[in-house]
């Protein structure tokens, strides 16, 4: 692990121990190096609706993903100012932050979504993978991307056109392939989209945008509300398991089985393990 990767998982961790009931420390993904990309996550993050606050939105914040060791660092400053203002915030806010997703330093994430291959054993950019996929499955209301940069500039995703107004009438991603821009169209990872905001900007500037954002969503004045992506996937976990079970089978296949108790319909065993095909028999 190196400097900077300890120093950001330092902190996490000091963020989880002293506020257990916001933030736990976990990690999205590893880098070809087996360093682990630390997450801080919201305690509510994989849970149906909040038992704090409902209608908590939920934001997924993620930097460094290119080669500047600096955007860090305004992961976390971000990452702090949140937590000064938690006590408002945490009520109307369910945060998740990735501050360093790019440990290694040596491939620039900012582009290149979605991913098309390889996928976690890819022998280069293993984070692309691991960032993609887990950004989808957490389906977020809302993704930012902190970028440092020389002046201050919001962009928006097509999915997060309603929140221009409240970002000055932020424009367009300009690249289609960053993460922000591609996740905001078709069907990633089977889902549906999820709105996403860049922002980039000098380290003194990012407090005043960051309550710029968050005010507007604390106020509901934005009208952000669950993402397609959530909404798609909350369907996922409304399916019964009889419908499941025909899902899994409709792609292994059925096999054609007699026994004692007569002749039945059970799964085909292609790679499944013993429980789930166990599973699977019982339900069909």
């Amino acid at each position: 692990m190196n400097v900077q990767t300890t120093r950001v998982n330092t902190v996490l961790q000091v963020f989880a121990q002293s506020w257990p009931d916001l933030w736990r420390l976990s990690a999205c993904g590893v880098t070809p190096g087996i360093q682990s990309i630390p997450a801080l996550v919201d305690v509510e993050a994989y849970t149906l609706e909040s038992n704090k606050t409902p209608g908590r939105v939920r934001l997924l914040m993620i930097s460094g993903l290119g080669h500047n060791d600096g955007e860090a660092d305004l992961g976390l400053a971000a990452l702090k100012r949140f937590n000064d203002r938690a006590g408002q915030l945490s009520r109307k806010i369910a945060l998740t932050v990735v501050p360093f997703c790019n440990p290694d330093g040596n491939h620039d994430l900012s582009s290149g979504y979605p991913p098309v291959d390889d996928f976690y054993n890819h022998p280069e950019t293993p984070e692309q993978r691991y960032l993609w996929r887990w950004t989808c499955l957490q389906a977020p209301d809302l993704l930012l991307e902190i970028r440092a940069g020389g002046s201050v500039r919001w962009m928006a995703n097509q999915a997060a056109a309603h929140l221009q107004p409240a970002l000055g009438n932020a424009p367009g991603i300009l690249d289609a392939a960053s993460l922000p821009a591609a996740i905001g169209i078709g069907s990633p990872c089977g889902l549906a989209p999820i709105p996403g905001l860049i922002l980039e900007t000098p380290s003194e500037n990012l407090a005043e945008e960051l309550d710029r954002l968050w005010d507007a969503i604390s106020a509901g004045s934005n009208s952000l509300t669950i993402s397609p992506a959530r909404r798609s996937l909350e369907s996922r976990y409304a399916r019964s398991y009889i419908d499941v079970a025909r899902i899994l089978a409709s792609v292994y296949g059925y096999l054609l089985a007699t026994s004692k108790s007569g002749t039945h319909w059970e799964p085909r065993d292609q790679g499944l393990d013993g429980g789930l095909v166990s599973s699977l028999r019982a339900l069909l």
